[in-house]
C-alpha cells in the first residue's frame, strides 16, 4: 500500500510537470513539429547512410569450417599431405571439441565442431581470426577458413556470403581476362580475406587419333585399342575367382610408375595378323595430339560465366560488398559483360527492394483499419505522425549502440554484450512491429480528444489535446514500459542466437522509448493544427 501510494504520489507530480511543459510546448506548436522533423530527418540519413545493410548478421553457429583451392592435378595422397597440415592447425584451437575432414578433390573440407557457447571466451568468428594467419602459411594449397551461414541466408553455398556472377556472349577468355582483372581489384579493397573463382586454369588434354587404315592392314581391330587404352589408364576388370567362401574380381591394370606419361604407350602392345597371333606396338597405328583447353565452361542464365564468391572481413556489411563490387564492375568491365548476384547476395538484393513495399502495405493496412474505426479519413492521418518518429527513435538507437560498440573496441574493454548493428531482416520486422505498438498512443488520444469535444462543444482543440493527452498518459506510460522492459533482456542477449535477439531488442527499446517521448508532443500539436474546428457528436442507435 506505500508503495502504491508513493508511486501515486510520484505519478501525479510527474503528470502536473508535464501538463505544464505540454502547455509550453502549444504556444511553440511549430518549433516543436520543427523538432520533430528534425528528428525523422536524422533517422531516414542514419538509415540510408549512417548503417551498414544486410540480408542478415552473422551469427555464431558453433562450428568453423576450412576448405582450400588445390592446384591443377592434386592427387589423393597430396590434398591428404596438406590437408593434415590444416588439421593440424584446428587440433590446436582449444575450443574445437570436434572435427571431421573430407579428403576429395576438387573441394576438401573440414567440420570443426566448437565447444558450447557458455564454456568459451571466442565467437567463431574471432576464431576464425586468429587461425588465418597459420592457413596462408601452409604452402601447396590455398587453404581458408569461413563460419557457418545464417539460418535466413540459406541460398547458394554455405561458405559464399557474396557471389558475384560475371556473363557475357562473347569468348570465354575475354571474360577470363576481366574476371581475374575484377578479382584483383576487389582483394587489393581489403573487403574480402579471400575471394574465389570457379574460373579454373587451362589443362592439357590428349587426343587419341587412331589411323584406321593401317589398323585395318594390320589386323587390328578398333574395340580392341580402345580396351587397351581402358587397361592402361584405369584398368579393367577381365575376370573373377573364388577361394573358400570369398570371389575376388582379377583387373588387369598398368602401374602407376610405368603410365605417368604419353610416352609409356610406346611400351604398349597389341594382337593383330590373321590369327591374332602378332603383337603390334600400339604407337605404331594412333597418333596422340596434345591440346590446351580450359577445364570448364560454366554457364549462368545460358550465358558463358565465372562467379567471384567469399566471405567477408569482419565489420563489412553485405551492403559495402555490394556497393564496392557495382562501383568497381562499372570501372573494369568492358562492354559485352553483365553482372548479377547469386547466393545470400541475391536474397539480400531482392530483400534490399521488398522491404520498402511491406513498409508500404502496412502503413495503408493500419491506416485503414483506423480509417474504419474512427469514420474519418483525418483522424487516422493525425494518429500516423507518430510512426515516422517510432522509426527515426530505433535507428538512431541502433547508430548511439554501434558507436558505443566503437568505443569498448577502441578502449579493448573485454564484453560478452553485442554492439554491432545493421539494417537487416531481424531490424526490419522489429520496425514493422514498432508501427503497430506506437500507432496505439496516438488513437488513445485522438479518440479522448474527439470525445472531449463532442462532449463539451465549447472546449477548444488546444484544451482537448492537453486533457486527452493527460488522461491517457498514464496507459500510454504503462504501455512503452511494458514493452521497453520486455525488449531490455534481449538486448542484453549472449550465447546462441544472441546477435539477432540483440537486433530486435535495440529497434524495440529505441522506437518505443524516443517515439513516446515525442509522440505526446507531437500527436497533440499535430491534432490542434489538421482536426477541423468544429466536432459534432456522433449519432447512437
Amino acid at each position: 500500500i506505500l508503495a502504491a501510494l508513493n508511486f501515486n504520489i510520484f505519478y501525479n507530480r510527474l503528470e502536473k510537470k508535464f501538463g505544464e511543459v505540454l502547455q509550453r510546448a502549444m504556444k511553440k506548436r511549430f518549433v516543436v513539429l520543427s523538432l520533430g522533423v528534425a528528428l525523422f530527418g536524422t533517422g531516414l540519413w542514419i538509415g540510408i547512410k549512417g548503417l551498414p545493410s544486410e540480408l542478415a548478421p552473422a551469427e555464431d553457429q558453433g562450428v568453423v569450417f576450412t576448405n582450400a583451392m588445390l592446384p591443377q592435378g592434386a592427387t589423393i595422397p597430396y590434398i591428404k599431405r596438406y590437408m593434415n597440415q590444416v588439421g593440424k592447425v584446428m587440433t590446436e584451437v582449444p575450443e574445437v571439441k570436434s572435427r571431421l575432414a573430407i579428403i576429395s578433390a576438387p573441394n576438401p573440407m573440414s567440420w570443426n565442431i566448437l565447444t558450447p557457447w557458455k564454456e568459451r571466451n571466442r565467437s567463431s568468428r574471432a576464431i576464425i581470426d586468429s587461425i588465418r594467419p597459420k592457413l596462408k602459411e601452409i604452402p601447396g594449397i590455398h587453404a581458408y577458413a569461413y563460419p557457418g551461414s545464417n539460418l535466413i541466408a540459406s541460398g547458394g553455398k554455405s561458405e559464399d556470403t557474396v557471389q558475384f556472377v560475371l556473363q557475357t556472349t562473347r569468348e570465354q577468355s575475354e571474360l577470363d581476362g576481366a574476371s581475374e582483372i575484377l578479382q584483383t581489384a576487389l582483394q587489393r579493397s581489403k573487403i574480402f580475406p579471400y575471394l574465389n573463382t570457379d574460373r579454373g586454369d587451362d589443362t592439357q588434354e590428349y587426343i587419341v587419333d587412331i589411323d584406321r587404315d593401317r589398323a585395318a592392314l594390320l589386323g587390328v581391330d578398333v574395340s580392341t585399342i580402345g580396351e587397351t587404352f581402358d587397361t592402361f589408364i584405369s584398368g579393367r576388370r577381365v575376370t573373377d575367382f573364388k577361394k573358400e567362401t570369398e570371389q575376388y574380381d582379377v583387373i588387369a591394370s598398368v602401374r602407376e610408375a610405368h603410365k605417368r606419361s604419353p610416352n609409356d604407350l610406346s611400351n604398349m602392345f597389341v594382337r593383330g595378323g590373321q590369327n591374332n597371333e602378332t603383337m603390334i606396338p600400339i604407337a605404331n597405328i594412333v597418333n596422340i595430339k596434345k591440346e590446351v583447353i580450359p577445364i570448364q565452361i560454366n554457364h549462368y542464365n545460358q550465358l558463358r560465366s565465372v562467379t567471384l564468391s567469399g566471405d567477408l572481413a569482419p565489420g563489412v556489411s553485405l551492403g559495402k560488398a555490394v556497393e564496392t563490387f557495382e562501383t568497381l564492375a562499372k570501372q573494369i568491365l568492358p562492354e559485352g559483360i553483365r553482372t548479377e548476384f547469386a547466393g545470400e547476395t541475391k536474397q539480400y538484393i531482392e530483400a534490399r527492394y521488398t522491404i520498402y513495399l511491406v513498409f508500404g502495405l502496412a502503413l495503408i493496412f493500419i491506416y485503414l483499419v483506423m480509417a474504419a474505426q474512427f469514420e474519418s479519413f483525418l483522424d487516422p492521418l493525425i494518429i500516423m505522425f507518430s510512426v515516422p518518429l517510432s522509426l527515426a527513435g530505433a535507428l538512431i538507437t541502433l547508430k548511439l549502440v554501434s558507436l558505443v560498440g566503437d568505443l569498448v573496441s577502441f578502449m579493448k574493454i573485454a564484453t560478452s554484450f553485442n554492439f554491432y548493428t545493421s539494417i537487416n531482416i531481424y531490424t526490419q520486422i522489429g520496425l514493422i512491429t514498432l508501427i503497430g505498438l506506437i500507432t496505439k498512443h496516438g488513437i488513445l488520444i485522438v479518440e479522448f480528444a474527439n470525445k472531449i469535444r463532442e462532449e463539451q462543444p465549447s472546449v477548444s482543440c488546444i484544451e482537448a489535446a492537453v486533457q486527452a493527452t493527460l488522461l491517457r498518459l498514464r496507459p500510454i506510460l504503462m504501455t512503452t514500459a511494458a514493452m521497453v522492459l520486455g525488449a531490455i533482456p534481449l538486448t542484453l542477449s549472449s550465447g546462441a542466437g544472441a546477435v539477432g535477439q540483440s537486433h530486435l531488442g535495440w529497434v524495440i527499446f529505441g522506437g518505443m522509448t524516443i517515439g513516446t517521448l515525442f509522440t505526446l508532443f507531437v500527436v497533440p500539436i499535430t491534432y490542434t493544427l489538421i482536426s477541423p474546428k468544429v466536432r459534432v457528436a456522433k449519432a447512437t442507435l
